[in-house]
């Protein structure tokens, strides 16, 4: 586990907990383009940053965290509770120390290097103690949530790694700014303004009240705008919306585990109201009913 982090360039201690009966620890690796994911399981564990791990080496890089148990987090000076599904900050030029709270749980990290979304270690450090403080929170806390469910299997499909590397990193700039107080915040709110409406979307996608109306009410802004920012030469915005409805559906349908489902309840799942409808949309995107593509082998 200490070289599976240390191949990213951030020497750690890993310290179990001594007075654990056994052990059992899980480490996953991902990289999606610049941007490297980590997602550790299992019994008690600290991950540790002393002054000699920094001597050692200490990448302008920060820490993006999907608290999934509760943790002690310390970080720059700073200590703080979360609880399940909290996201946390961690600048790795400082000292760090994660402890979690309980025999089991788990962290997912997104380590993101400063020069690639423009930010400084001040601004980092900044934002580290006041991330909930930004309206962001709660949207990138959810993105954190979808990728950690999807992270095996967008990252074996190179393109659309590359392309949630760049949601990533646009929702991790934009919190980080927001939540520092950063002069540049309104400048990058707008650069980012494309990446929150998809992140917000997928977060939102089986709900059946979402729509265009409520998705430009959410981020502020008109319909008008709404459609210059998705742009003329992309899928229409809720064509999208709803061939990601039905791609999602497809999945489900196709999960053992849902077997036990209809298709007019996976249908309703996914936000579609209209059995018929459904069904419909689903046979022209996939060439064939719902129910002849589960039955496939």
């Amino acid at each position: 586990m200490h070289e599976v982090i240390g191949r990213r360039g951030v020497p750690t201690q890993v310290v179990l907990d001594r007075d654990l009966p056994s052990v059992g620890l899980r480490m996953e690796a991902w990289q999606l383009g610049p941007t490297h994911v980590l997602r550790t399981k299992g019994t008690a564990l600290r991950l540790r940053r002393s002054e000699r791990d920094l001597r050692g080496g200490a990448p302008e890089i920060f820490a993006l965290s999907l608290a999934l148990s509760e943790s002690l987090h310390t970080a720059c000076g700073v200590t703080q509770h979360h609880r399940a599904h909290d996201c946390h900050l961690n600048d790795l030029t400082g000292e760090t120390d994660i402890a979690q709270i309980g025999p089991e749980g788990g962290t997912l990290i997104v380590h993101v290097p400063h020069s690639e979304v423009g930010l400084t270690v001040d601004t980092v450090r900044a934002a580290l103690p006041r991330l909930r403080a930004s309206p962001l929170y709660s949207l990138v806390a959810g993105h954190l949530r979808e990728l950690n469910a999807c992270i095996d299997d967008v990252a074996a499909e190179p393109h659309l790694a590359r392309a949630l590397s760049a949601t990533t990193k646009d929702l991790t700039r934009a919190l980080v700014v927001t939540a520092a107080g950063d002069v540049q915040a309104r400048g990058v709110l707008h650069e980012t303004l494309r990446s929150r409406i998809v992140s917000y979307i997928r977060c939102h996608l089986t709900e059946p009240d979402l729509t265009a109306t409520r998705v430009a009410a959410v981020h502020h802004i008109s319909l008008r705008t709404l459609y210059t920012v998705w742009g003329s030469a992309q899928e229409p915005l809720m064509e999208w919306i709803f061939r990601q409805r039905l791609h999602g559906a497809a999945r489900e349908l196709r999960d053992p585990a849902a077997r036990h489902r209809t298709v007019a309840d996976v249908a309703r799942c996914w936000g579609f109201v209209d059995p018929r409808h459904f069904r419909r949309r689903f046979a022209a995107v996939h060439g064939m009913p719902p129910g002849e593509w589960r039955r496939l082998p």
